[in-house]
């Protein structure tokens, strides 16, 4: 007897059991899908990666309010914008928490991470100009104008205007080297435009007065700086004070870093710049000017190129891993099979490597306001 009763007592706990679980069930929170990305939230390149980390967290909260189901979450570990830095903080969290998709940002840091990357079968997302990235395989997927992109659409520009000298000043890292030796190409196979100084701007610096008097000597009739941040706001205005107001300015997509750009005063005034439709105004389609809205009501400034762009990767990530793409492989078919992603900044289109396209407008900067110069002209003031 005291056998059977035991095992009747079993059964009862059994079942009781089974059922606590089926009533608690509904109240359960949904389970979540976490997203990890590598961004520079500290170091010289903390303002961009502020603004990409509020563009990915717009598209998580987008994307959860209209998914009743499986909730998204994002985990961001700082990169310092430092290569090796990007390199620890990787292996630190595929360890402890393997994935199919790692999100990043910076050319330096998407070449530290895409080897490693490849090597364990992972999308890794990049934003990053820097050429040479995408593989075959199409596991690292670039979510940023790539630097051929950017000097070809600059190069086309150039040759619509009637300089004949120009001086590159880039950033002296893989993003600024990459976007001048292909703008520097450009303007070779043309033949009509000199490029008379290639000077890169170090990391860092504030004073560029001695390299622009060595400049001033080639007398350029135009800058082009690829460059970002600090070099902008301490460049620019020495241009300005020791090359005159008869040298035009050309910058490139970063200058428009909404932490950046109102550094700059009316130094900006005439510089031209590719520009996204996050950057421009008025605002080029509805569906911009309702993220505008949303992200100034958010944030309390307005929204840029970065934000735009980290929105875009969270979301053509998550949308990977929603439909059910469980492999760095899966996630990289469902990225070029679909081949375009509409968004704040238009279309996003995408070819086998995964290498994008991203629809820019060069413009020039009037009353502290980008506007698009329009096709065939150079927007004189």
């Amino acid at each position: 007897m005291k056998k059977k009763a035991w095992i009747w007592i079993g059964l009862v706990v059994v079942v009781l059991a089974v059922l606590i679980v089926i009533f608690r069930l509904p109240t359960q929170p949904a389970s979540e899908l976490t997203l990890p990305a590598i961004l520079p939230l500290t170091g010289p390149s903390t303002d961009l990666g502020r603004s990409v980390a509020n563009g990915m967290e717009m598209a998580r909260d987008d994307l959860n309010a209209a998914n009743g189901g499986l909730q998204l979450g994002l985990a961001i570990d700082d990169s310092k914008g430092n290569p090796g830095e990007a390199v620890t903080v990787y292996r630190s969290l595929t360890a402890r928490s393997p994935t199919p998709v790692v999100l990043s940002w910076m050319s330096s840091v998407a070449r530290a991470l895409s080897p490693l990357s490849r090597d364990e079968g992972e999308a890794l997302f990049v934003g990053a100009a820097l050429e040479g990235l995408t593989v075959p395989s199409g596991l690292v997927i670039r979510v940023w104008p790539r630097a051929e992109q950017l000097a070809q659409d600059m190069g086309e520009y150039a040759l619509h205007t009637e300089h004949q000298r120009i001086a590159i000043l880039p950033i002296n890292d893989d993003y600024g080297r990459s976007v001048a030796a292909t703008f520097s190409k450009v303007l070779a196979e043309s033949g009509s435009i000199e490029v008379v100084a290639t000077e890169p701007l170090d990391l860092g610096a504030t004073d560029f007065r001695l390299l622009l008097e060595r400049v001033r000597l080639l007398e350029p009739d135009v800058v082009y700086m690829p460059a970002y941040g600090a070099a902008y706001v301490y460049g620019i205005k020495q241009i300005r004070e020791i090359l005159g107001p008869e040298v035009e300015i050309w910058a490139d997509l970063p200058l428009l870093s909404s932490f950046t750009l109102p550094n700059l005063g009316d130094e900006i005034e005439g510089v031209v710049v590719p520009a996204t439709a996050l950057d421009v105004r008025p605002y080029p389609t509805q569906r911009a000017k309702d993220f505008a809205t949303r992200y100034e009501t958010r944030y309390g400034r307005r929204p840029d190129f970065n934000s735009g762009l980290g929105y875009m990767m969270y979301h053509i990530a998550a949308s990977a891993r929603l439909a059910g793409r469980e492999t760095g492989a899966d996630v990289a078919d469902f990225v070029s099979s679909t081949a375009h992603f509409d968004g704040p900044l238009g279309a996003i289109t995408y070819d086998q490597k995964n290498d994008c396209h991203i629809p820019l407008m060069i413009s020039r900067i009037v009353d502290g306001i980008p506007q698009p110069i329009p096709e065939g002209g150079t927007g004189e003031k």
